[in-house]
């Protein structure tokens, strides 16, 4: 993606990941359709997710994930599968933080 196709709208909440990374998440637009290349040593795929779907809490729950070298299982955001995929975890968080920053601007 090229940065001058992309339209900075804000920032989320910076979050620290379960494995340790802080991640500032931005929220961006870019035109459509946009021809997207993940970057192979971070993503796997791409999917899309309506966001009214996202917005349903019946679509997503928490559920508790042992790590190896914690005392304690961590809580992590799981979403329904949605035509097959799976958005859990740090990705789950941002998308909820998105969806909280627009039902509550300001």
């Amino acid at each position: 993606m090229k940065p001058k196709d992309v339209r900075i709208l804000g920032r989320l909440p910076v979050y620290q990941t379960i494995s340790n990374y802080l991640v500032t998440p931005l929220v961006g637009i870019i035109p459509w359709p946009y021809p997207l290349s993940p970057a192979e040593n971070e993503v796997t795929r791409i999917f899309r997710v309506p966001l009214g779907w996202l917005a349903d809490p019946a679509n997503h729950e928490t559920r508790l994930k042992p790590l190896p070298g914690h005392h304690s299982p961590v809580p992590v955001v799981y979403f329904h599968p949605y035509e097959g995929e799976v958005l859990w975890g740090a990705s789950a968080r941002f998308s909820l933080a998105l969806i909280d920053a627009l039902k509550n601007p300001g």
